[in-house]
């Protein structure tokens, strides 16, 4: 009966370190996930993307004003500083070259995503 007894404080204090360690293993997964984010969002574009991205956006200027019959040289401007700013409050930069090149072809996706309301030019 005595080592019944025993065995079973034995099998609680194991219990007991398993559950801590699995509350440590936890936190520092936590802490790894959270480095993570952070590090995807401080990654910053390379030159080669940032022109990538220019010529990209760019692109989806002429597009727009293809499709509404406006004339590029007249709408370039405010039609780039929307379009920039809608990609940049989305990853939450202040500059393009900030943007997490991690999620390079997510940003060009959204890039072809975007919709302006030409009515508001």
């Amino acid at each position: 009966m005595y080592i019944i007894v025993e065995e079973n404080n034995e099998l609680k204090e194991l219990k007991k370190t398993l559950i801590k360690t699995e509350h440590k293993i936890q936190e520092v997964d936590n802490r790894l996930q959270e480095y993570d984010k952070v590090m995807k969002k401080k990654i910053q574009l390379s030159s080669d993307k940032a022109k990538l991205l220019r010529e990209a956006v760019k692109k989806k200027v002429q597009l727009i004003c293809k499709e509404n019959k406006m004339e590029y040289a007249q709408v370039k401007s405010k039609l780039f500083s929307i379009i920039y700013r809608k990609i940049k409050s989305q990853y939450e930069v202040k500059t393009y070259r900030e943007l997490p090149e991690y999620f390079w072809d997510t940003i060009l996706e959204d890039l072809e995503k975007i919709r302006i309301n030409i009515k508001n030019l």
